[in-house]
């Protein structure tokens, strides 16, 4: 389907009461055109490298401008969506703008 910006930030813990404020989060992938692979077809970022320390929570948050990202509804936040025997990966929540400072986002 379409080219669009995509960025990639991260912050070491867990995300809750950091949502909409920038500070603690790092950018960690920035494309100003990454081509959506459109439904039922997950687009890949590729170059993302962030070492997470064992035993610790390590948070993301995926933005693109102008783009409403797809995703799987889940049942809660901060419930496990996935676990590999490696790692677990938890739900989190949408959002509507990138760190407006408004928590009603």
């Amino acid at each position: 389907t379409a080219n669009k910006p995509v960025q990639v930030y991260t912050r070491r813990g867990k995300y809750a009461g950091h949502e909409v404020d920038a500070a603690g989060w790092e950018l960690v992938y920035d494309n100003p055109s990454v081509h959506f692979r459109g439904r039922k077809n997950p687009t890949e970022l590729l170059g993302v490298d962030v070492t997470i320390p064992y035993g610790e929570y390590q948070s993301f948050f995926v933005w693109s401008a102008g783009e409403k990202l797809l995703y799987n509804i889940g049942t809660s936040k901060e419930d496990v969506y996935s676990d590999n025997g490696y790692m677990e990966f938890y739900q989190g929540a949408a959002l509507l703008d990138k760190f407006s400072g408004n928590a009603d986002d």
